[in-house]
């Protein structure tokens, strides 16, 4: 039997002169295409299966045997033939205006659940219990909406590779990819249309390449990276001689290095070092919309949030968290887990572990004294008004 794909282009080049009925079908079967097996009503399956598939407990309350769920969907959207998911001990509360059919909660609250199902569970929600919450939905949620399947390898036609080009084993290059001189691509990479890889630049193993991304000449991207959609590596940096009463941009000879397992958000940028390298650290994940100047060595594990910027230079160490819309001056360290809390500016370096908050970055405690006094100015106001007008009756 022909697939819907087959089908459509056989119809195509069959019989021209129905071309009204062929229109009809190809739209019908292109529909059932694009159609999930959630909305054909093909995902119907018991709690009890679900219990098994994530290897958790089954408890329901009196009257409830075995239900059946249709989809898996957060708190607020979940309701009948949904399961939804309660993942702390604080959120048990929670379970009395619940409007789905089930619900996923750590183990931990079975007591509670047993002594007096009635208290905390009024609206007769099947459950399921186990130790991680949240990977059981996740899986869940994977069983009603599974992933796309992977794009098959092969180079597309309208990819433009460079005859100097390394490409290899089982990698996948769209359309309207560009890949230039001397460019090296590892094994399952995967290049989404539109990419642009400039001469020289080294790509490893398992990388993956969303739409229009940039990558500048003689850069290097490590094993196991994710670079989002737009994202642009390798820029130049904002470096300009002003001497001569003009701006000349400065010498852009360096690049950018991305360790493995780096993932670099939508739309964020990493520019090139003036003379040596930019460096991104292993295991390091930059949001969307985060801009890394020129010369930065930014350290392993690091955590940045949308909106951070770092200026030309600076450094940081391993473990390092930037909230979002934290700035960072030029020429500074930040040290190994330090924590910088959202819109904080960062004018020196940061020497010591630690949670800093503000503008200029203050650590946490002297950051509480200040807000507590902050607070408390209106009193002392009244208290010198009143020592003022005390005084001033006085003499």
């Amino acid at each position: 039997m022909l697939s819907p794909h087959e089908t459509v282009t056989t119809l195509r080049v069959a019989d021209f002169s129905r071309k009204d009925e062929i229109r009809r079908i190809e739209f019908s079967l292109i529909s059932q295409l694009f159609t999930t097996p959630h909305e054909k009503g093909l995902y119907v399956i018991k709690l009890s299966e679900l219990a098994t598939l994530v290897s958790g407990k089954m408890l329901c309350p009196a009257g409830i045997t075995d239900p059946e769920i249709t989809t898996a969907l957060p708190f607020s959207e979940a309701g009948n033939g949904a399961i939804t998911l309660l993942d702390d001990v604080k959120k048990l509360g929670n379970l009395a205006k619940c409007t789905a059919t089930a619900a996923i909660l750590p183990l931990s609250v079975e007591e509670k659940l047993t002594t007096d199902m009635e208290k905390w569970n009024p609206c007769g929600i099947a459950l399921i219990l186990i130790e991680s919450p949240y990977t059981a939905f996740a899986k869940i949620v994977s069983h009603f909406n599974p992933p796309i399947a992977p794009p098959v390898p092969g180079i597309h036609p309208r990819a433009i590779i460079d005859e100097t080009a390394e490409i290899g084993p089982n990698v996948t290059i769209m359309a309207n990819v560009v890949v230039g001189p001397h460019v090296t691509i590892g094994a399952n990479s995967v290049l989404y249309p539109n990419v642009c890889v400039m001469e020289g630049v080294k790509i490893g193993s398992d990388t993956v390449l969303f739409p229009n991304v940039t990558v500048y000449e003689k850069c290097v991207i490590g094993n196991r990276c994710i670079l989002h959609a737009g994202a642009v590596i390798g820029a130049y940096g904002f470096g300009y001689d002003s001497n001569s009463g003009r701006h000349v941009l400065s010498p852009q000879l360096g690049n950018v290095e991305l360790a493995d397992d780096v993932e670099i958000g939508a739309n964020s940028t990493i520019d090139r070092a003036t003379f040596g390298t930019t460096r991104v650290g292993q295991g390091t994940k930059i949001d969307n919309l985060v801009m890394v100047g020129h010369n930065c060595q930014i350290g392993q594990h690091n955590l940045f949030c949308s909106q951070v910027g770092v200026a030309g230079s600076s450094n940081t160490g391993n473990y390092v968290v930037l909230a979002g819309q934290v700035g960072l001056a030029d020429h500074i360290t930040l040290a190994d887990h330090v924590i910088v809390g959202a819109q904080a500016g960062v004018p020196s370096s940061l020497t010591e572990a630690g949670t800093y908050l503000g503008a200029p970055a203050t650590s946490i405690n002297e950051m509480k004294r200040q807000f507590v006094a902050i607070k408390q100015l209106p009193d002392y106001w009244k208290t010198l008004k009143k020592l003022a007008q005390k005084e001033n009756a006085e003499s």
